[in-house]
């Protein structure tokens, strides 16, 4: 049974995931600072704090919001009855905990790291992210400690509930009893009625027949039908039958050839020592003075960039990858640091660059230059947006002609047509 969690680990993740997550990511701050409120029950003399009650309040309301949508009604929540089933759901938490614990059920920190591992708001690329475990928690001034007794506990109360739920029991004679049903046997003679046979010898007369349609006129009825003309007049229609000359074609690819390539991108890596824009100055100058204290020891060995980066920078998404970025274009970084990645050459380092994020030293990996699509790649795309342009143009010009014809000839749609 103590190997359920471990051979059942997806069934725990879900469960984990319904109860765990929810707590995680709720005010834990106002939790630590539950005692001095009046408990609204104790389990055994282990008091249930106003705070926790309140908590459980609204990840209830949080699962409600989010199974029922649009149908969701907070005012449920007001009602002394749901207040009394969350409550009695957190006294059983605790009962099944210290029953748990009574009984010697344990978790051991690996089958604590595993559930945690599994969990996808800590997770980078499908794989557990310490930093972001941790950064996680700390945006919750909560500590992994914190977090990880809950687990503990949970898997524990779990492993109880199993070790009933997975357990079968029956008494002998219920067991007798079951046996005895499946074994028995019955024996049938069956008569068949030939329907066909017996319809074939009933008569029924004219009178008959007119009665039951006298009466039951309606089931004979014929749906109200009506008969009606229309015409249809489309832009999509116009595209279809608009011609595009090849001088055109090649006059828009000429004057347009910026449209048709793909722009200069560039691969970049970068070492993030973070302070907010907002943070105190003197927060800002100590991240300024690591970032000038790591460029110094880059500059003398430009060789161990990556594992600085690994080592020191504060952005989680890419210090694990040696501060890599991969490529991008103009528009996809901030001001600040897109301006230094493309004033640089390749494999060349930036000063310490300030951006909204932090202090950043930057260093250019690779550049692919801006490539232009040759005509026959884009003649397709070239055709289509003419022929819209065209057929644009031309439903504008018709399309009061159109509306005229139909209301001043209402009696008939031909001359519309």
């Amino acid at each position: 049974m103590f190997d359920f969690v471990h051979e059942k680990k997806r069934l725990v993740q879900i469960v984990l995931g319904l109860i765990i997550l929810p707590f995680a990511f709720w005010g834990v701050d106002s939790y630590r600072r539950s005692g001095n409120i009046e408990s609204p029950a104790s389990v055994n003399g282990i008091k249930i704090s106003q705070q926790e009650f309140e908590n459980s309040l609204r990840q209830q309301q949080d699962r409600l919001r989010q199974m029922l949508g649009a149908n969701f009604d907070a005012t449920m929540f007001d009602k002394l009855e749901m207040k009394h089933a969350v409550l009695d759901n957190l006294v059983a938490q605790k009962l099944l905990i210290e029953r748990a614990k009574d009984i010697g059920l344990q978790v051991t920190d690996e089958q604590v790291a595993q559930v945690i591992g599994q969990i996808e708001a800590f997770q980078n690329d499908g794989k557990f992210d310490k930093a972001r475990y941790q950064s996680a928690l700390a945006n919750q001034n909560m500590s992994p400690a914190m977090f990880e007794a809950k687990v503990r506990d949970e898997l524990s109360t779990q492993q109880l509930h199993d070790s009933y739920a997975l357990n079968g029991y029956a008494s002998l004679a219920t067991t007798q009893k079951i046996i005895a049903l499946n074994e028995q046997q019955r024996v049938i003679s069956p008569f068949m009625i030939d329907y066909a046979a017996l319809q074939s010898v009933a008569h029924v007369d004219d009178a008959a027949i007119k009665k039951f349609y006298e009466e039951n006129s309606k089931e004979f009825q014929l749906p109200e039908q009506a008969k009606v003309e229309f015409v249809h007049f489309s832009q999509a229609d116009l595209a279809a039958k608009v011609a595009v000359s090849e001088e055109e074609l090649h006059k828009y690819y000429d004057e347009h050839a910026s449209e048709f390539g793909e722009a200069e991108q560039r691969q970049a890596a970068h070492i993030l020592i973070a302070a907010a824009a907002t943070a105190p100055q003197s927060e800002q100058d100590a991240a300024k003075a690591k970032a000038t204290q790591l460029l110094q020891e880059i500059r003398k060995s430009p060789a161990n960039f990556a594992e600085i980066a690994k080592q020191n920078s504060q952005d989680p998404g890419s210090a694990v990858k040696g501060g890599d970025l991969g490529f991008f274009a103009r528009g996809m970084m901030v001001k600040p640091f897109e301006d230094a990645v493309f004033s640089l050459k390749a494999n060349e380092i930036s000063d310490v660059v300030k951006s909204d994020f932090g202090y950043h030293i930057i260093k250019l990996v690779a550049v692919k230059p801006a490539h232009p699509k040759a005509y026959a790649e884009v003649l397709d795309a070239i055709s289509n947006k003419l022929r819209q342009q065209k057929a644009a143009d031309k439903f504008a010009e018709l399309a009061d002609k159109f509306s005229n014809t139909v209301y001043e000839q209402s009696d008939t749609l031909k001359p519309a047509a």
